[in-house]
């Protein structure tokens, strides 16, 4: 039976895969947790952390890797992977669900503005993944923006976004 208002294909050999599922698998299909690195208007306090309301804290980490230079953008901060001699980014680490992980996707043009990628950071425990959000496009030094919301510090070697 193949009818426009079904979204399963009957006659589909993935129509039977799905039926075969147990209720485990499909119940963590659905609740599929991701770990997200946030380092600017999503922290605490940022005007876009209401996106994180109903997310876990883990706390204020940084990347394990140097490797990246934090940008002005004006009112928030994109940060791009650095050919060159490169900064750990500070920020703060939150566990979402698959829905709060598709809102972060739209707010940050996933693929377009921003790509998300796997990074390391540290954690009480040791490292884990977790997604961050890069410029899609490295910015030409003409739009980006002087800015002492970018805080460099060369001891720590790591660039923060801080508006206090």
């Amino acid at each position: 039976m193949n009818d426009d208002n079904n979204l399963l294909d009957e006659d589909q050999p993935e129509y039977e895969v799905i039926l075969r599922k147990s209720y485990e698998e499909i119940e963590c299909a659905f609740n599929q947790r991701f770990m997200v690195f946030v380092y600017g208007s999503l922290k605490r306090g940022f005007g876009n952390h209401y996106f994180l309301r109903d997310a876990k804290y883990c706390g204020n980490t940084e990347t394990v890797d140097a490797t990246f230079c934090m940008h002005s953008m004006g009112s928030f901060p994109a940060v791009t992977e650095s050919n060159d001699n490169g900064y750990h980014i500070t920020g703060e680490l939150y566990e979402v669900d698959a829905d709060t992980m598709n809102a972060l996707d739209k707010l940050e043009g996933n693929g377009v503005f921003y790509t998300r990628k796997l990074v390391r950071v540290y954690t009480l425990e040791g490292t884990v993944e977790a997604w961050m959000y890069l410029l899609a496009e490295k910015p030409d030094t003409e739009s980006v923006f002087v800015s002492k919301f970018v805080y460099t510090d060369e001891n720590l070697n790591t660039q923060e976004w801080n508006q206090y």
